[in-house]
């Protein structure tokens, strides 16, 4: 069915996209919110009906839910990504406080028994689905797995740099004894 390009006003809904995106914890999701489009498709309406019903029950009922530490880290990653370039100690410790959010919250699904969320399971199933194979064929790590080998990764590159600066420190001090 064709609906006139301002259905979306005519209907309220950038006004309920304003009020979404001034109750959300972080920048992530207000960019999320402003993604959201009219649908006049009765499955995707229904599908995001389950998960908003079920997003309030979890905040509402499940005080073991994550939330905390939602950082939009897209800038640290994109820098990450340039070759020679390094992250400060305060990017790597939000990479760090962002990727424990995103396991945390992987870890209360898992845990959860299997009839409780399902569309809030099947969010997070999608985003950190295993896949088998890697473009090549070779066997490949879950999501799952990179992102507890990244946090390891980043706990022992953090750790380094704190041995090093207690040692330069300590040498300094030596140095400015004698």
């Amino acid at each position: 069915m064709l609906y006139p390009k301002n259905i979306e006003e005519k209907l309220g809904f950038d006004r309920i996209r304003q009020m979404l995106s001034e109750a959300c914890l972080s920048s992530l999701g207000r960019s999320f919110v402003e993604k959201i489009r009219f649908s006049d498709r009765f499955d995707q309406i229904q599908k995001m009906v389950g998960q908003v019903a079920e997003m309030k029950e979890v905040v509402a009922h499940e005080p073991d839910f994550p939330q905390s530490n939602y950082i939009d880290v897209n800038q640290q990653i994109a820098k990450a990504r340039i070759e020679g370039a390094f992250l400060t100690e305060e990017e790597f410790f939000d990479l760090k406080l962002s990727l424990r959010t995103i396991q945390s919250i992987q870890r209360f699904f898992e845990t959860k028994e299997e009839p409780s969320f399902p569309h809030l399971r099947e969010l997070t199933t999608q985003a950190f689905q295993e896949r088998k194979t890697d473009d090549d064929d070779k066997p490949r790590r879950s999501k799952s797995d990179e992102l507890s080998q990244l946090l390891k990764e980043i706990d022992r590159i953090i750790d380094d740099r704190g041995r090093c600066g207690i040692m330069l420190r300590r040498s300094c001090s030596t140095f400015a004894g004698s």
